[in-house]
């Protein structure tokens, strides 16, 4: 693990092992993979026996922190944590961690599961009527607007039953594998766009769902 922007890892983790009880603690995201910026988050889970699920949020030395916490039982459904895929075992108890991670390659190296022909459908009519009801220019509309800016990433990835591991690693995907939809994208995400960009990706989402109609 190669950090750009040093973190004391043996203080955070003898802290929240500490503070929370945690037998099992992963470093994941830009840190874990080498790839943070000077605004990138510390994010981390921790496992303890007795832990509630829950988010120690707050300012750590010149980075934010989010660690999450979750009981030893959270671990069982291995497809909540995707994200850990090429996270780092900070400490753990009896191989927990990398045990988890593991299972999370495991899921990863099947296709993702398809939506079913009513989710799928639902996809491509909340993108259609979703671009029609944006085109208003009242609040609603505006706030319309960037909700769907925010989903439409994710919903090309859950139509083409590809698994989803973040904005940055979706990117790259997109960049590797449709190049001509990762501009529209990079468009999309770059600054305020305008109304017939939106338009454009709606339309090449839509376009692309159309192979995997049965």
């Amino acid at each position: 693990m190669t950090n750009t922007f040093p973190l004391d890892i043996h203080s955070l983790t003898q802290e929240l092992k500490t503070l929370h009880q945690a037998h099992t603690i992963i470093l994941y995201g830009s840190r874990a993979q080498g790839t943070e910026t000077p605004a990138s988050d510390i994010d981390v889970l921790c496992f303890s026996h007795t832990a509630e699920p829950g988010c120690d949020a707050r300012r750590w030395g010149d980075y934010w922190l989010d660690a999450w916490l979750h009981p030893d039982s959270a671990a069982a459904q291995a497809e909540n944590f995707l994200f850990l895929a090429g996270a780092k075992v900070l400490i753990e108890e009896n191989d927990f961690g990398r045990e988890l991670i593991r299972r999370v390659e495991s899921v990863l190296a099947h296709p993702r599961k398809r939506l079913s022909a009513q989710d799928f459908q639902h996809r491509r009519v909340w993108l259609t009527k979703t671009l029609a009801r944006i085109k208003n220019g009242d609040p609603e509309a505006w706030y319309r607007r960037h909700w769907m800016i925010a989903e439409m990433l994710e919903i090309h990835f859950e139509i083409q039953a590809i698994h989803f591991l973040g904005f940055k690693r979706a990117m790259l995907t997109l960049q590797q594998s449709d190049p001509e939809l990762h501009q529209l994208f990079l468009a999309l995400y770059s600054s305020e766009p305008e109304l017939k960009l939106i338009s454009e990706v709606v339309t090449a989402i839509l376009k692309r769902s159309e192979a995997r109609l049965d």
